[in-house]
This record gives structure tokens, sequence and C-alpha cells, in this order.
């Protein structure tokens, strides 16, 4: 029916909506379904959900992906052939067996075999009931095609937002070493925590900086309750996950960096919808590995020049000022 493989941490349950048909049952556990239907149901989206917690420090994080799923009746095809007198008709079931992929047609077929009487007496015809047997297995639809939302081109350190395409103000901060952005109704504050669970210092430019083994960690409010904000990282699109909102309009959850991710400027993306109905795409640049070289030797040279300005500014009146007042004495 379908396979779940998992590329992040433990699943610590699954979960699925709707109810199943009568018949069907679902683990918790593995977040596979079993069961043979016992009735008909007509075709609906089935989303299953797998949510983690993390123990050392409580953070949720969640995944979903939706199905659909139809139990329709397998209409069987009979066919009965005449026999002479004297001639007895044994019938012979032919079923094929349930598949959890497949649909299967039950045809039962009844084969006439002559048995040759020589006797001149009363002629007897013994005919067999016919036995049909039907077997209905569900039919299975699994869709996951998730498209990347279009995301505010944003440098490390630097933040934006989207309310329905359209570009709005946002607000940056730096607090106990995250990087908080308000706008379009709504305040994220995003950070780093390293293996051992210790929150990721900000560097001497105030970048968030982390290494491929870290986790970035998202904590945001002003979101509709009871809806779900997905977490992508860039440049390439990858979907982190998705965060549940609370009653309160509130997120977090914390997120294992992809594998494949380089070295660089990157944006940690967030896209939900706020507490007016507004569809939001939030960005904060961050950065991942060593400072690059290029970079840094760019940033000297802007420094440099610049410290010479304010040297300069600071010595030459002095010096002027000195002179003159020399010259007046003599």
């Amino acid at each position: 029916m379908y396979t779940i493989s998992n590329t992040g941490g433990a699943v610590t349950s699954y979960s699925i909506a709707p109810a199943l048909p009568a018949g069907l049952s679902f683990s918790t556990v593995t977040g596979l379904i079993s069961g043979t239907p016992t009735a008909l149901s007509t075709a609906r989206n089935y989303t299953v959900t797998a949510r983690r917690v993390d123990a050392n420090n409580g953070a949720s994080s969640s995944d979903s992906a939706v199905f659909n799923l139809e139990v329709g009746n397998v209409a069987p095809t009979t066919t009965t052939t005449t026999a002479p007198p004297a001639t007895t008709i044994a019938p012979v079931v032919n079923s094929a067996p349930a598949s959890d992929s497949t649909t299967a047609d039950v045809n039962t077929n009844i084969v006439a075999t002559p048995q040759t009487s020589r006797q001149n007496s009363t002629v007897t015809t013994v005919v067999s009931p016919a036995i049909v047997a039907t077997t209905v297995p569900p039919t299975t639809t699994t869709t996951t095609t998730i498209p990347a939302p279009t995301a505010p081109e944003l440098s490390s350190g630097e933040v934006g937002a989207l309310v329905d395409g359209e570009e709005v103000d946002t607000t940056l901060t730096r607090s106990n070493n995250a990087l908080v952005v308000s706008g379009a109704g709504i305040e994220a504050s995003v950070y780093g925590m390293s293996p051992e669970g210790a929150r990721i210092d900000l560097d001497a430019d105030g970048l968030l900086r982390l290494d491929t083994q870290d986790q970035v960690v998202v904590e945001a409010e002003g979101y509709e309750a009871g809806n779900v904000v997905d977490v992508w990282m860039y440049s390439t699109p990858t979907r982190l996950g998705q965060l549940t909102v609370d009653t309160t309009g509130a997120i977090k959850g914390s997120f294992l960096l992809p594998d494949s991710l380089e070295s660089g400027d990157h944006r940690v993306v967030l896209n939900g919808q706020n507490n007016r109905g507004q569809d939001v795409i939030l960005g904060i640049g961050v950065s991942v590995g060593e400072v690059n070289q290029s970079s840094l030797a760019s940033r000297l040279l802007i420094i440099i020049p610049v410290s010479f300005a304010i040297l300069a500014a600071l010595i030459i009146p002095t010096t002027l000022r000195r002179r003159r007042e020399e010259s007046r004495t003599n």
C-alpha cells in the first residue's frame, strides 16, 4: 500500500486522520495500515503524520504525507454451461487472492463433465449449486508532491517576508544568541543547537553560523491555530519538516541539517498562514560551515580603509590646530 522511510531521528509516534473505513486498523508504532475492509467507502484523502520528540530538550517536530483511499465493490463474472441429460455438473471455483496494490476480478466457472449411461431406464440429471466467491481488495493511491515556496533572496544575517507574494517590511533583532524577525503579524526566532544540546553563540558579526551536525531551532507566534507551518532550508529548497500551530498560535521545533548542505550562506524559510488568514513566507539568513575566505577578504578590504579614514579624521584636525597655535605664538 505504502512504505515509510525515516532520514532523521527516531519517530516517537504516528497518527492518521480521518478514521479509516471499517475493518482497517492503523498502527501508531509503525505507521502502517492492516486488516481487510468490511464496508464500502468512497475515495477520500487521509493524512499520516510522524512525530518526533527530542528526549534531551522536549522539542518536537513532525512530517506528514497524504494518500487517497477508496474501498469499492468488484462485480463477479459467472459463466454457466447447460448440461445434457444423464450428465452430472460439478462446480469448479477459482478465486484470486487479495492484494494490497492491485484489484483482482474473481470469476466462477462451472465445467460440465459428461458421464455415459448404458441403461434404458429413467434418465437422471444432478445439478450441483453454483458457488460464487467475491473478494474486494482495497485500492490506494499515495501522493507526496510538495512544491517549494518562493522565498525572499537574502544573505546571512538578513531577514525578509512575503505576504500573498508581495514583499512587506520586517525588523531584525538579536536576543539570547537568536535572530529574531518581526513582520506580517508574526515574530519568529531562529537559533542553533550543538549536538550536546547547548545553544550556539552568534559570531562576532552577529551572524548565526552552524555546522552540519548542529540543529536549527525555530520558535514563532502569530500563526493561525490548528494549521501547519512548513520549515524549509534554502538555497537548494529542502523541506526540514512541519510544525503544528498550537491553540495560542505558537510553534516550536528543532531540525537536523541536511547531509547534502554545502558551506556558505543559506536561508531558513517558514511558510504558513498568520492569524489574519494571510499566506506569509518568512526568510532568515544563516551561514553553514567555515567563513568563506573571499568573503573574509572583502570584509577586510572594507574595514581597513574605513579605519584609516577614522584615524585621519581624528589626527589631521588636531595637527592643524597645533600648528596654528604655534604660528600665533611666534
